[in-house]
């Protein structure tokens, strides 16, 4: 296995954290998350965890989950009906709004249910979601992908947000890239991502952290570094407080028994009952008990404004 050029800056990989064999993945992908990943995982032998000098983590090979795979994960989860109950409480979008000024026009991409508008209200607002169905539209989310949208949109809007989307995606900044396209110069971008470390990250096993769902885990450094890869200046990157739904990570982190000093993946005896006795009794506990006391941040912000009118976007 060589060594992979960080997505972000294109330097070198510092090191390796750890190999992770692409059949342990794919049998936890059907145990646990009841997923079928096997065609996206045809010919790929492992996957290496890698850490890059600017501290974004990141797989390699990036194998990206598609439509299928999202409804069939997601909806065996009733993933967008408990981000639809959070939205009102969510503290990476309450951070967010803190940025954008009246009347504003806003671009929320990967928006979902179109929460981060309960937000913004003194706003303009347009949510932009591939896979928006009916009563999401219904809210103002064009069922479009961000590429065709920037295509007729370029310099348009004063921010543009996406929450909980680039991890996802197999080119960070191509994707970053494509929003920072769509903003007005002197406007913003504002990005949500899962923070690494976390509590979320510091469960063993844990499958939404892995291909074909997250790709790259993000700190200060990494979003820094995005930032002036695109050019832009960094406003705030700020670690947000978790909120009701995250508790099921303090409590599985907090019923963790197994060595995570060295690997966040492990095919062994020991991991696989971890996994069989925190899971059912940590949703449990998050549940009735809510979040820990003191609970850490698991989701991180940053909010970058574009130079104003002479600033030269970076190639796309």
């Amino acid at each position: 296995m060589g060594v992979p050029n960080c997505p972000i800056t294109n330097e070198p990989a510092s090191r390796l954290i750890q190999t992770v064999p692409a059949s342990l993945l794919e049998r936890l992908w059907k145990h646990v998350g009841r997923t079928d990943v096997s065609d996206l995982f045809s010919g790929i032998d492992e996957f290496g965890l890698w850490e890059a000098p600017c501290g974004l983590a990141f797989f390699s090979p990036a194998i990206a989950g598609e439509d299928a795979f999202y409804r069939t994960f997601y909806g065996k989860f009733n993933a967008h009906k408990a981000l639809k109950e959070v939205a009102p409480e969510r503290p990476e979008y309450i951070a967010a709004a803190k940025h954008v000024a009246p009347d504003a026009l806003v671009l929320d991409v990967g928006a979902g249910c179109g929460g981060f508008q309960q937000h913004v209200q003194h706003s303009r607002f347009t949510g932009l979601d591939p896979y928006a169905e009916p009563d999401e539209q219904a809210l103002g989310v064009i069922r479009e992908d961000a590429e065709a949208h920037a295509a007729s949109h370029a310099g348009h809007y004063d921010v543009v947000s996406a929450f909980q989307v680039i991890e996802h995606t197999t080119d960070p900044v191509a994707f970053a890239s494509t929003l920072s396209h769509m903003v007005k110069p002197g406007g913003q971008l504002i990005l949500g991502v899962p923070l690494w470390p976390s509590p979320m990250v510091n469960c063993p096993n844990m499958l939404i952290n892995c291909p074909p769902h997250h790709l790259t885990w993000w700190n200060e450094g990494s979003l820094e570094a995005l930032a002036h890869r695109l050019g832009l200046e960094v406003l705030d990157i700020e670690r947000v407080p978790p909120h009701r739904h995250h508790a099921w990570f303090h409590r599985m982190e907090q019923l963790t028994w197994v060595d995570m000093s060295r690997e966040y993946f492990a095919n062994r005896l020991s991991w696989h009952l971890n996994m069989a006795f925190s899971l059912p009794l940590s949703l449990l506990w998050g549940r009735f008990s809510g979040l820990p006391q003191d609970a850490a941040p698991i989701d991180i912000i940053l909010v970058a404004r574009k130079p104003a009118a002479n600033g030269k976007e970076p190639d796309r």
